[in-house]
């Protein structure tokens, strides 16, 4: 702890000692560490690169979260960047997409869209990738290709490489990938790894199949956490894991202050990021060679076309180990926790979008330490982040039970009363339509009401005494006998 000091005091702001006590002008105990910034413990993430330090500041300056906006940040700049860029053949013999998901996740009005559109803001140029949702699988597809006819045949050719998949609602999705033989969600666990989508169909008009590495989607989700079901349901598949999550909170927006004038905007220096510098496109005639060619199919170049050539990002060989040591540890154990499956590849896609991020003023497509220590720390946060909204997820999946358990016990209050109000009713009609001077009794009443009634027939000839509508007295045999008041 640090104790206050009078050479901390500024005289120029009209603070003075009285009374031994160091105060302001405004009579408020001077605290000399007033003037320092809070401390934040991921402030080592934040300052460790200036791009970062200015995601950060202009997130918190326009009132929406640092790890929403770079998640998004992140997934735009790969989303500019052409399909032909790929990860190492560390496992089997293919190559690795940099596709991956974002899911932002926070309660109605927490601003999970307010991020989105300042990602926008900090990477606007997406070279024209489309931004929309999908219905199908189908619809997936029909994104990157489309059939021509040519000469009396049909062939594909390439209708836009990139993409980036919208649901601004994850209930959407839910309600579009739950309906029958919709294969919307397989769809995008093949986007994830690149791989080939679209299917052979009889009809060649419709026989659209887009070759993998030949496109270039990212979806990005926002969810409440009572939509956690959409990724929590989709762990056995491997769907939950091919996502980054954050939360559209930020405590640093919960400790700022309220500021008396317009606030000073942060300067930008490396935003807004220019996509330009990245790797070029191939040509559309390329591109659509190579969708007509099936894609690179162990050929690396078209006679008509030129090279089809991929470009292959450098990791650490420090990477390359930890790669072998979990697939050493997933052959041994025959599997890793289903949470867990997939870690490795996809902070080799975050560390990847690291380096792109950083490319304009690095020019290299090598991915170094810094990178991957970087993606290390934003994947433990995305699983942190997951974690916490599961948890959230499952204490309101206990209130609504509760809440219908509670539901269900009014209402059998309401229908034992509703029944006790018909067996007073049926016992008022019974005993009026007696004769007998000396009244009815409780046998007899017993017998004139419905199996419902009799349930409820000691209850209802209490509460009928009690309110003096039926008099009560006892036979010779000490048995119940009733009659109207």
């Amino acid at each position: 702890m640090r104790y206050a000091d009078y050479d901390d005091l500024h005289w120029e702001r009209g603070e003075y000692v009285g009374d031994g006590i160091l105060r302001t002008a405004g009579g408020v105990p001077y605290n000399p560490l007033a003037d320092c910034p809070r401390r934040y413990g991921d402030d080592e993430f934040w300052n460790t690169r200036q791009a970062l330090r200015e995601v950060l500041d202009f997130s918190v300056d326009n009132l929406v979260s640092p790890y929403a906006v770079l998640d998004i940040v992140l997934a735009r700049v790969v989303a500019a960047t052409p399909p032909y860029v790929v990860l190492p053949q560390y496992v089997g013999a293919g190559y690795g997409s940099l596709n991956f998901g974002v899911t932002i996740l926070g309660s109605p009005g927490s601003g999970k869209d307010a991020a989105f559109e300042a990602a926008s803001v900090l990477v606007p140029d997406i070279r024209g990738a489309a931004v929309c949702g999908a219905a199908t699988g189908q619809a997936v597809s029909a994104l990157f290709g489309r059939r021509e006819e040519r000469d009396g045949s049909h062939r594909t050719v390439c209708n836009n490489p990139r993409a980036i998949l919208r649901y601004s609602e994850a209930s959407n999705f839910r309600s579009l990938s739950n309906g029958r033989e919709n294969n919307l969600k397989p769809v995008l666990l093949s986007v994830f790894s690149g791989q080939q989508i679209g299917d052979y169909t009889k009809n060649q008009e419709l026989a659209l199949v887009v070759p993998a590495h030949g496109y270039r989607c990212v979806p990005v989700f926002s969810a409440q956490p009572s939509m956690m079901g959409v990724f929590e349901d989709g762990i056995g598949e491997g769907f939950q894991q091919r996502f980054l999550y954050a939360s559209a909170y930020s405590e640093r927006i919960a400790g700022l202050p309220i500021p008396v004038g317009a606030p000073k905007r942060p300067d930008l220096t490396l935003f807004p990021f220019d996509s330009g510098t990245l790797p070029a496109d191939w040509s559309p005639e390329r591109m659509n060679a190579f969708y007509e060619g099936g894609g690179f199919n162990g050929k690396d170049q078209s006679r008509e076309n030129g090279s089809y050539q991929r470009v292959v990002l450098e990791f650490p060989d420090s990477v390359r180990r930890e790669v072998y040591a979990e697939r050493i540890r997933i052959n041994q154990d025959r599997g890793l926790n289903p949470r867990e499956a997939h870690g490795t590849y996809l902070r080799m896609k975050i560390a990847a979008a690291f380096c792109l991020l950083d490319y304009p003023s690095r020019h290299s497509l090598t991915v170094n330490e810094t990178d991957w220590e970087l993606a290390g720390c934003l994947h433990r946060y995305s699983q942190s982040c997951y974690a916490e909204n599961l948890r959230e997820y499952a204490r309101q999946r206990r209130e609504r039970r509760a809440d219908d358990r509670e539901e269900e016990e009014l209402a059998r209050e309401e229908v034992d009363k509703r029944a006790q109000r018909d067996a007073e009713q049926r016992i008022i009609v019974v005993l009026s339509e007696s004769d007998a001077a000396s009244g009815i009794s409780k046998g007899e009443i017993y017998r004139k009401l419905s199996k419902r009634q009799r349930n409820h027939l000691d209850d209802a000839l209490d509460n009928l005494t009690r309110s003096g509508r039926v008099a009560n007295r006892k036979g010779r045999k000490n048995g119940d006998w009733y009659t109207l008041t």
